[in-house]
């Protein structure tokens, strides 16, 4: 297993050395978040290569495709690593559009005495900064909010907010606990994203990522951009017009058979 870090981080954009310090992590976040897509549409395709490094390196970074948290998570702490940042994996348990299990993989970052939450596999509605782990934490941008509170039930919850509308609520997106996530917790969480019928991302085709004053994102045969206070969505009709929006809107080059045994295995 090789890891190159140039090549990491040219791959989102970043063309300076980083350091394990709160510039850096937060350097890191952003340049991921918006420039590698959370999609799955080569999913059932990737399931048997697994958690798969050397794979998982060749899609991301050199085919410049997106994944699933698992996946870009996988990058990011051999970048980690690298700088020589300390972390921790944890797994969350997803509260929309319905409760799943501690499916989905996040870290949190010690630094400076501090821990902080550092997630880049949640998709365009996902935190868009790191979040400093303390009760009633509030990160805030013109168009996205992020908050964190401690919970008796759930331990940890992560709620957002779009502020599109004046009246905009809190929303939650997922809880944690305090437990370290070994690597045999990620394997059965991962087979369980992959194989259940249970699991939303294998009964459907998505790709999502944030854009500067919004959103735009792909769920089956719709497409979704939210700018500032716009929202618009748009059907999709054919494999081709799929294969034009990920390839325009979110820079993922497939094939239009690719597509096609995606949809034949996924729905």
């Amino acid at each position: 297993m090789i890891f190159n870090i140039k090549q990491y981080l040219e791959r989102i954009n970043i063309n300076q050395p980083i350091e394990a310090n709160k510039e850096g992590l937060f350097m890191l976040h952003k340049a991921h978040i918006y420039n590698v897509p959370f999609e799955n549409f080569e999913m059932q395709f990737n399931q048997k290569f697994g958690l798969n490094h050397d794979f998982i390196s060749d899609r991301i970074i050199r085919q410049k495709k997106g994944g699933l948290c698992f996946e870009t998570c996988m990058l990011m702490a051999n970048a980690f690593d690298e700088i020589g940042f300390k972390y921790r994996k944890y797994l969350a348990r997803v509260h929309t559009p319905v409760l799943t299990p501690a499916t989905h993989q996040i870290f949190i970052v010690e630094l400076e005495g501090q821990n902080w939450l550092f997630d880049i596999g949640f998709g365009a509605k996902g935190p868009r900064m790191p979040i400093l782990l303390k009760h009633g934490t509030v990160a805030e941008y013109s168009f996205h909010s992020t908050k964190i509170q401690k919970n008796n039930i759930y331990g940890w919850i992560v709620s957002i907010k779009e502020n599109i509308k004046p009246d905009a609520d809190w929303e939650v997106i997922y809880s944690f606990y305090d437990h370290l996530a070994t690597s045999e917790d990620i394997e059965m969480a991962y087979h369980y994203t992959m194989t259940s019928n249970k699991s939303l991302l294998k009964t459907n085709r998505v790709a999502s990522l944030p854009t500067k004053n919004g959103r735009i994102s792909i769920r089956n045969k719709t497409y979704t951009e939210v700018k500032d206070t716009l929202i618009s969505t748009q059907d999709i009709d054919s494999e081709e017009d799929i294969f034009c929006l990920i390839k325009n809107k979110f820079g993922i080059n497939l094939t239009i058979n690719q597509l096609e045994t995606m949809r034949s295995n996924a729905l």
